[in-house]
């Protein structure tokens, strides 16, 4: 078996060229392609660094605040037991003054972030509310006594809701309400202002 000798003619030297050149096109694509990722990456690298240095910051600062707060202690202003009782005592001594007496007293269990009724402005993050639940039992007069005193106490706080319902009615008319008040009470936790 002889072999033939390989001619190369025209033909063949232009589909030759025609393969290298689509062997080169997608090579210097691929090159584009991979330079493009290598930018892109090295982009990103540069944001996900500047967002470390920017959390590495953040963190010792807080670290800062944290060791501040704690070589001051606590504040007994800043509780939220603390805060419920003020309200508690303070309303033990408002009914005991106006002739009513506490039916019920109930506070939430759970600081919630404040968030005003009155505004749609929640950017508010060194301040907490906590609910709590109250029921003044007498006469009309003395328990609503008693809600004006809580208003004026300086006690910062927003009503949700007043329910007055008659309880019972003496011989003389005069009736016995129920007067249920909810609230939050607003507890400053010590945040920048």
């Amino acid at each position: 078996m002889s072999r033939e000798p390989l001619i190369l003619t025209q033909k063949h030297v232009v589909r030759v060229r025609r393969i290298m050149l689509v062997a080169a096109g997608i090579a210097v694509a691929s090159l584009a392609f991979s330079g493009l990722r290598l930018v892109q990456t090295r982009m990103h690298l540069g944001d996900l660094t500047e967002r470390v240095k920017l959390q590495r910051g953040t963190l010792a600062n807080l670290r800062q605040t944290t060791a501040k707060k704690a070589a001051e202690g606590p504040s007994p202003n800043h509780g939220k037991k603390d805060a419920i009782a003020r309200v508690q005592s303070y309303m033990e001594r408002a009914s005991r003054d106006t002739h009513c007496e506490i039916g019920e007293f109930q506070a939430s269990l759970d600081r919630i972030p404040y968030l005003s009724a009155f505004t749609l402005d929640t950017n508010k993050p060194d301040w907490e509310q906590v609910q709590i639940h109250l029921t003044l039992n007498g006469p009309l007069q003395a328990t609503l006594a008693a809600v004006d005193k809580l208003r004026k106490s300086g006690i910062p706080m927003e009503p949700d809701s007043i329910e007055i319902t008659r309880a019972t009615a003496a011989k003389n008319g005069m009736a016995t309400v129920a007067l249920r008040l909810v609230f939050r009470v607003l507890i400053h936790s010590g945040g920048a202002s």
